[in-house]
């Protein structure tokens, strides 16, 4: 398999090089999901109807940010390799997290884990819109 990365300079010198393109395995997960939002921050604090946005890291690698400008958009961006996928479903799991996801309902349960002292941990379970 083949993947392309261009890169550009401007004026002063700089390079900026672009993530590579998504592996066709990963583009059915990359969207928006809606669904219930738990931070681990010290206690636990629900935020339903919280949308987090998975987008591509690479070519088996998603990227899972919280929707921007929410009162949830503390918790840490993780990126999670794509290490299973059978069928409709898709399997992510290593220290930093782990994911579930059903293409045929377009459901999505995730948990992410701290693996440094200012990560904030959350869990959510929603579908894709």
């Amino acid at each position: 398999m083949f993947t392309s990365c261009s890169s550009s300079s401007n004026d002063d010198g700089d390079t900026t090089v672009q993530t590579p393109k998504p592996d066709s395995t990963i583009k059915e997960l990359l969207g928006t999901y809606k669904g219930t939002l738990k931070v681990f921050d010290g206690g636990v604090k629900t935020y339903y109807d919280a949308e987090i946005i998975f987008s591509s890291a690479g070519e088996k690698t998603v990227r899972i940010a919280p929707k921007k400008d929410q009162p949830y958009s503390i918790v840490t961006v993780k990126d999670l390799p794509l290490t299973t996928q059978s069928g409709t479903y898709y399997i992510s799991q290593n220290a930093q997290g782990i994911f579930n996801y059903e293409s045929k309902s377009k459901f999505l349960i995730l948990l992410t884990e701290k693996t440094a002292e200012t990560d904030i941990a959350y869990s959510f379970e929603g579908n894709k819109i």
